[in-house]
């Protein structure tokens, strides 16, 4: 009982200090914790804990193990709850809020919060407002709420609902100043400065950021970070030039910050459009929210088809481009349409800005519910070897590279890479039904063996794909043995 009770104490005292924008003494208090001299009646509010004070992998070392070896149902839902926002943060985005959707939000109405910072990370906003208007109906607290509401204002800015935003930020900056929270009363001032941008108010949002940091100077660097960002994106504005932005991007404390580089690319834009980094910003982000965004703010842009990614050095050589949506492409580097190797290579190229780890890589790889907490590094390194292995045999001098858990794919010439916009809207099984198609304008008849060598694949892997076709009425099988043909039907 008195364990108990030093614990709850602790956890008030990290509490207060954080709301009161002492975060980063906070955090060197959680940072000589134990996990294991933690209850798991309060791994919850630990993980909480670490959490908002940016200790993201202190937090995962402190349950991976529990998780590990307990099924969920056995674990208490705030905590499944908090690892899943953990999760979230390592990149798996889909398999968080599969975790999520697991947990009555009835019971517990925080989960409709998390669910909306989830996301907020892939920039749902549709998603995110509804979420926090449901969760705004029925609060945990008085804290909990003006969070969610401060969180609504941030989406009602991206939406340009500017007047909204401004009463839901009124509201928050009232509570946060009669309750003495610095933190809170800071990422006031961080939305009222976005509210200053969105108006071509730059005078004012040079305010709102001064006030915000002289809230945050106890601040680790993460906090700091964002309101900083801001600083640059008005003294870009306020004198129509990139140069601000482009030092804060080139700051070693930046460079890991993956969605603010997104962001600042955004806003670079308005000062200096350039169709290419339009188009590389477009294509190099594979969230649909943050796209369309991306053309709200452009109306004008063309939407690009492709984007040639190309070595970091440019080669002096002719420039070989390897479209990973093309069959004879793949082909070439004696990769297989829907192979491993083919969907990490298609994984790790659907974003430009963020390195990925193992277990976001599983996620793009496997069904969500065959994603395990044990394995998935290990399955990932298997991959990952695997893909080297074709890419070291090619001429195109692409490898993935493994820094700091982060895997990313990096080419180093001569060849190019093709990138597809719309690559999200043909899937690798799609792609050998489309080579199919192009293997039957040569005739209308063909066998499966003349199927199978047009494809490069196994007589069973060819079987499946055109069993596929047939019960989705596409082809028409016939005959018998082995005198079986198969044809096209109607315009596929």
């Amino acid at each position: 009982m008195r364990k108990k009770r030093q614990t709850h104490d602790r956890m008030f005292d990290l509490e207060r200090m954080i709301r009161h924008g002492q975060i980063s003494k906070a955090a060197a208090l959680i940072e000589r914790s134990r996990a294991q001299d933690i209850p798991e009646a309060s791994l919850a509010k630990f993980v909480a804990l670490c959490r908002r004070t940016g200790l993201y992998h202190k937090a995962y070392l402190a349950v991976v193990e529990l998780f590990e070896n307990k099924a969920r149902e056995e674990i208490s839902p705030m905590l499944r709850a908090e690892f899943a926002l953990i999760l979230q943060r390592r990149g798996a985005i889909q398999l968080a809020k599969l975790w999520l959707s697991e947990i009555d939000s009835k019971a517990f109405p925080e989960i409709l919060l998390y669910l909306s910072f989830c996301q907020i990370s892939e920039w749902d906003v549709p998603g995110a407002i509804e979420s926090l208007t449901k969760y705004l109906n029925n609060p945990s607290n008085d804290y909990l709420y003006h969070l969610g509401l401060l969180n609504l204002a941030s989406m009602r800015i991206l939406n340009l609902e500017l007047d909204a935003a401004k009463k839901d930020i009124d509201v928050c900056f009232k509570y946060a100043e009669a309750e003495k929270n610095n933190r809170l009363k800071a990422n006031c001032f961080d939305l009222r400065t976005q509210v200053n941008l969105s108006e071509g108010n730059f005078t004012a949002a040079a305010k709102t950021i001064a006030m915000g940091l002289e809230l945050l100077q106890d601040a680790p660097v993460q906090d700091l970070l964002f309101l900083r960002k801001w600083q640059a994106v008005t003294e870009s504005l306020a004198h129509a030039t990139p140069t601000p932005i482009d030092h804060f991007m080139s700051l070693e404390s930046t460079t890991k910050e993956y969605e603010t580089l997104r962001v600042l690319a955004l806003y670079r834009l308005k000062i200096d459009f350039q169709e290419a980094h339009f188009n590389r910003l477009f294509v190099g982000t594979p969230y649909p929210g943050f796209r369309k965004l991306l053309l709200s703010r452009f109306p004008s842009a063309e939407i690009p088809k492709e984007f040639i990614l190309r070595p970091i050095v440019p080669s002096a050589s002719a420039e070989r481009h390897v479209d990973l949506s093309s069959w004879q492409s793949m082909n070439s580097l004696n990769i297989k349409v829907d192979s491993d190797a083919h969907r990490l290579l298609l994984a790790l190229s659907s974003d430009f800005y963020a390195p990925f780890r193992a277990i976001r890589i599983c996620e793009l790889m496997l069904p969500l519910s065959e994603v395990r907490l044990g394995s998935f590094n290990r399955l990932c390194r298997v991959w990952v070897h695997r893909l080297n292995a074709f890419l070291n045999k090619s001429e195109l001098g692409a490898s993935v590279i493994s820094e700091g858990g982060r895997y990313s794919l990096r080419l180093d010439g001569p060849g190019c890479l093709m990138i597809k916009a719309n690559r999200d809207l043909m899937s690798p099984s799609q792609l050998l039904h489309a080579e199919i198609q192009r293997a039957f304008s040569k005739t209308d008849r063909l066998s499966l063996i003349e199927i199978q060598a047009s494809l490069g694949i196994s007589a069973d892997e060819t079987r499946g794909l055109l069993n596929q076709m047939l019960d989705s009425k596409k082809l028409q099988k016939i005959g018998h043995g082995r005198s079986t043909k198969y044809r096209l039907i109607g315009d596929t």
